[in-house]
């Protein structure tokens, strides 16, 4: 019966929320540069000397936060990170390297590439993705549910799943409403109480 009857998405507040977070992107995105903005000398000149006619360089100038390879090089190359896990810039080293690093600027890079990976990991996740998966016939989400999906036998669901929205990030849980004449209920249960 759920998965028939679907969830309504307000795509009013998925649009707000679309425009509200690409802006915070762009700001970030404002921030990265103007913490690298005093090591653009340097960063030129790495470039530049790591660049022949056979091998060209993976750093850039402006450095493109979304690529791995130009932070790589940024942070291992550049600035002379050193990391038990090679040249890894995924979220864990990223912050094993945050708690670790006495040196300002690379504080400074990796709070706000974290920052920035966090808003667009949400957006793309949920503010876009989730009000393409509206079916045009019912207006609404539909996705199913596994009532033995999990080793542990809690229930979860798929395409998509909605039991994964943050439950910290009340903005995003704002987009989901309850028909006329019904609401929408939070809650928390194991296998034990769908059975009952």
């Amino acid at each position: 019966d759920v998965e028939l009857r679907g969830v309504s998405l307000d795509l009013n507040t998925a649009n707000k929320l679309k425009e509200e977070y690409n802006a915070k992107l762009n700001i970030c995105k404002d921030k990265f540069k103007e913490i690298l903005e005093p090591l653009k000398d340097r960063i030129t000149s790495f470039i530049n000397s790591n660049s022949t006619l056979t091998k060209k360089c993976k750093l850039e100038w402006p450095v493109n936060m979304d690529s791995p390879l130009q932070v790589s090089e940024l942070l291992y190359k550049v600035l002379g990170v050193n990391s038990k896990n090679g040249t890894s810039t995924g979220v864990k080293e990223l912050k094993v390297i945050l708690e670790k690093t006495k040196n300002q600027i690379v504080k400074d890079i990796i709070t706000n590439l974290l920052e920035y990976r966090k808003i667009q990991k949400l957006l793309t996740t949920y503010i876009e993705k989730l009000p393409e998966e509206i079916n045009p016939k019912t207006g609404k989400i539909h996705c199913n549910f596994n009532q033995y999906g999990t080793v542990t036998g809690r229930m979860s669901s798929n395409s998509p799943n909605l039991q994964n929205i943050p439950s910290k990030n009340k903005e995003i849980r704002k987009m989901f409403t309850a028909d006329e004449g019904y609401c929408l209920i939070g809650s928390d249960f194991s296998q034990q109480e769908p059975r009952l």
